[in-house]
């Protein structure tokens, strides 16, 4: 037992050659790979060498900066997923909402560490609830977490957008401004049903942010990866692409910027948010923390 050291180097850079090899021969706007955050990872860890917390908490945001840099330095954008941020709150069921905010603000100061030396604006930062299949009824409402949202030092912020508990925060941004230069990729199309969304549905999502926060500044994403609880076979195929038999979405909705109706909005393959099981069963879902199998004790 000793402390924590990154060891994913070899599967690390498999993952960017496939990426590489995927782009080659095509034109994209960008191409980003995924990584958790240093609060997910321990989430899944438990602490048996550190004396605090905190320090468990910084000796994983260190290891990890050696990957969220290694994907930067090889020319892609790091997205950075977290759905512990606003999923946390329901793992933790006795907790007061100032207290919370404790809690998650240091796991965001933890991440920024871990970013200090990457410009904002070759990070993306993606928030969920979580992809499992259940009712979050319980889940932290947006307004009450934006402010840590938007402390995350990224260039764009992915939030929930288009599902039954999270589609009504839209007016979160009535009240509530962009950090300046930031752009936001609101989820437009779901994971929660195995419903493939009209185009005019994503069209009226994608103006509704529009007219919020400027159409200059939205991207259109998905709420998490497609690929997680769904009881029929579902790619992000469908989505990604306009199905023959709909037609695609009157360019009244999108003005001079067609880029907006992009749905998925994701230059790369985005696989699920890998979801998590919660003590006290409140979540059941399957999938595996990529950083988890990265980070070894450099006792063992």
């Amino acid at each position: 037992m000793g402390e924590l050291r990154y060891i994913g180097e070899t599967e690390l850079q498999r993952d960017l050659d496939n990426l590489k090899a995927v782009l080659a021969g095509t034109t994209v706007a960008g191409a980003f790979l995924p990584a958790n955050t240093p609060g997910t990872i321990e989430h899944w860890m438990a602490n048996e060498y550190y004396k605090s917390d905190e320090a468990f908490l910084f000796a994983i945001t260190e290891a990890m900066r050696e990957e969220y840099k290694a994907i930067v330095d090889d020319g892609f954008l790091l997205q950075i997923d977290d759905p512990d941020l606003p999923d946390g709150w329901a793992c933790l069921p006795d907790i007061t909402l100032s207290d919370y905010r404790k809690y998650a603000s240091m796991r965001i100061d933890a991440l920024n560490h871990a970013l200090r030396d990457i410009p904002p604006e070759q990070i993306r930062l993606h928030v969920c609830w979580g992809s499992f299949h259940g009712p979050h009824h319980d889940d932290i409402p947006l307004k009450d977490i934006i402010d840590l949202i938007f402390g995350v030092r990224a260039g764009s912020y992915s939030i929930e957008a288009s599902n039954p508990c999270h589609e009504h925060e839209w007016r979160v941004f009535e009240e509530v401004k962009l950090p300046e230069g930031a752009t936001l990729i609101p989820g437009v199309v779901g994971h929660c049903t195995d419903f493939i969304e009209h185009p005019d549905l994503v069209a009226e999502r994608l103006v509704r942010y529009a007219n919020l926060v400027g159409r200059e500044n939205v991207l259109a994403g998905t709420d998490c990866g497609l690929g997680t609880g769904l009881d029929t076979p579902r790619s992000a195929g469908p989505n990604s692409k306009r199905s023959p038999k709909a037609p695609a979405a009157p360019p009244r909705y999108c003005g001079e910027r067609p880029s907006l109706l992009q749905p998925g909005g994701c230059y790369a393959p985005h696989g699920p948010c890998n979801s998590h099981n919660c003590p006290g069963g409140m979540r059941k879902h399957s999938g595996s923390f990529f950083g988890l199998a990265l980070l070894r004790s450099s006792g063992s």
